[in-house]
């Protein structure tokens, strides 16, 4: 009898620390497992905070070079000098004088980089040298009609370029002529991609 009894303890005993050693092993592997999601959560949380902070810089670094960019293409689109200049492009005089304006007002831009086209022989100018005479009927180059003819001030678009082979946000400003009909268009370009890159790094 008693070693009946003793043998059922054993049993008993045996039963009673394997149940608890499979216990335990079930509640550390669920408490590993809430430990891990919970750990990957906070990193995931962490990460998206640090990015939404990034994004929100750049944003705000965009937006204050967008409104110098603008604020300079407005006052070169306003100058006298070049107002004449689109007037009369085929004056060698005019022409010389206005390429030094117009590479003081290049400086000025954050890209140090300046375009312009007159709407009396269409010829696209970046950086003081021809790249290529505008088709005004080619579907691509919408952006000089819309800037030559709606639009009131200045406005954007954002394209690549094949011939500058660049993706840009172009600031477009029409030049107007004393009798306030536009004469052409100038501007500058942000390069998308390098704030694009900087989001990476």
């Amino acid at each position: 009898m008693e070693v009946f009894m003793s043998n059922g303890s054993g049993s008993i005993k045996r039963t009673f620390l394997l149940f608890s050693l499979v216990l335990f092993l079930v509640i550390f592997a669920g408490g590993s497992a809430a430990f891990i999601f919970s750990m990957s959560d906070i990193i995931r949380s962490g990460s998206r905070n640090e990015l939404m902070q990034l994004i929100q810089t750049q944003r705000i670094s965009l937006e204050g070079s967008v409104n110098a960019e603008i604020a300079i293409a407005m006052k070169m689109a306003d100058s006298p000098l070049i107002k004449r200049y689109f007037a009369a492009p085929d004056d060698p005089e005019i022409e010389r004088i206005a390429f030094e304006e117009i590479a003081g007002y290049r400086r000025a831009f954050r890209a140090n980089s300046v375009f312009w086209i007159n709407d009396h022989d269409r010829k696209f100018y970046s950086d003081d040298a021809y790249v290529y005479t505008l088709d005004i009927d080619d579907p691509n180059q919408y952006w000089y009609p819309m800037t030559l003819n709606q639009s009131e001030k200045y406005n954007f678009n954002i394209n690549y370029n094949a011939e500058l082979k660049t993706t840009n946000l172009w600031i477009n400003a029409p030049v107007r002529g004393g009798d306030g009909k536009s004469i052409g268009v100038l501007g500058t370009g942000i390069v998308l991609t390098e704030f694009i890159d900087s989001l990476y790094q």
